[in-house]
């Protein structure tokens, strides 16, 4: 059962659903640098710290970053080393490099648990390298369900696709896309049917955190209905701050949850065990 909380920022009141049967595999938080060089080498600062909070398991992988600053003028060439604290299970991760501080979980109960994580991690960082600005936000929710039928009556008519009834097929593909602007930047909500066995795209380090019981089999097919919203760019900067983090994240999860509601037909609500809580 998963209990999601969404919070008016304005009034700090807070209305409760319930999924008792939720579809969520993945959940991704991405704060983003223009450059923090400091972090190619983070990785024995925030070893022991990141070890205490449940995050024992330390790597790392190199990579090159170009940069077109001009048409007349060569790229300019940026060694990065990004690194990667997990937990043994490989449902909590971390990832940080000179772009990005990221956060991962598969094993997510509640907005709040994840806010409270969120915020010791951020609190970790913002001791060990203070004054990092940032220059983005964003939160992703990725949920994937075996299709009960194709198209699939847990979706709302405007999502489903066209159906395959007639045609000799066994193999079927659909993709939805839908965006708006938000009062913090861009949400995109994205209906895909694929076939079992198949990691979402762009979920880069963590694809290996991906759980192996939304991937189904690959003769299955399924639908990954995966939401997220991205900050648009801030001028000025904002200063890296646990406030200031979950203040985007906040924001961005009421649009995303209201978003996911918005695709579930009565019976998908009905399927996932949809309850409102007062």
């Amino acid at each position: 059962m998963i209990l999601f909380v969404i919070f008016n920022a304005a009034t700090k009141t807070m209305s409760r659903f319930i999924l008792e049967n939720s579809p969520l595999a993945i959940v991704l938080g991405q704060v983003s640098f223009s450059f923090a060089p400091e972090f190619n080498s983070c990785g024995d600062v925030l070893r022991m710290a990141f070890k205490n909070i449940g995050l024992p398991i330390v790597a790392r992988q190199q990579s090159t970053h170009f940069e077109h600053v001009s048409p007349q003028s060569p790229p300019r060439v940026e060694n990065q080393t990004i690194w990667m604290f997990t937990n043994p299970e490989k449902s909590s991760g971390v990832s940080i490099g000179p772009k990005h501080l990221a956060f991962v979980k598969s094993d997510y109960s509640s907005f709040p648990e994840f806010s409270e994580w969120v915020g010791q991690v951020t609190r970790i960082v913002e001791e060990k390298f203070p004054g990092t600005y940032f220059c983005n936000v964003g939160l992703r929710y990725v949920n994937a369900f075996s299709a009960e039928a194709i198209p699939s009556n847990f979706l709302v008519d405007s999502v489903r696709g066209i159906s395959s009834e007639g045609i000799d097929t066994d193999h079927v593909h659909h993709k939805y896309e839908f965006w708006c602007t938000t009062k913090r930047g861009v949400l995109i909500s994205r209906c895909n049917l694929v076939h079992g066995g198949k990691v979402p795209a762009g979920l880069e380090f963590a694809a290996n955190m991906y759980p192996a019981r939304f991937l189904f089999e690959s003769k299955d097919h399924v639908y990954l209905v995966d939401i997220f919203e991205n900050s648009n760019p801030l001028d000025p900067q904002r200063l890296l701050c646990e406030n200031e983090v979950l203040g985007f994240f906040v924001d961005q999860h009421d649009s995303i949850e209201t978003a996911f509601l918005n695709t579930l037909s009565t019976e998908g609500k009905e399927h996932f065990g949809w309850k409102q809580h007062s």
